[in-house]
């Protein structure tokens, strides 16, 4: 088992950000995108402000409202995921 670390904040030295779309998802953290239900979450059009993704990126899909092989693959092949 690991050992418990303790430190104050004045031991750490805060960092800038890189953002992949500033200020709501920073590059290489992890994020959450939700939503309810028919809002276009898995529509591969632009996010609010025009922001759209240029690149590949992998994802971790968490769903509690489609069927992942009726909806959430058909909609990834649809949008050209590499689904491997």
């Amino acid at each position: 088992m690991s050992e418990l670390k303790m430190f104050t904040m004045s031991e750490i030295q805060p960092e800038s950000v890189n953002w992949l779309w500033e200020p709501y998802i920073p590059s290489g953290k992890i994020s959450m995108i939700q939503g309810d239900g028919e809002m276009g979450k898995t529509t591969g059009i632009a996010l609010p402000g025009g922001f759209a993704f240029d690149a590949p990126a992998q994802v971790i899909v968490q769903n509690a409202e489609d069927s992942y092989n009726q909806t959430i693959r058909p909609r990834l092949e649809m949008l050209g995921a590499d689904v491997i």
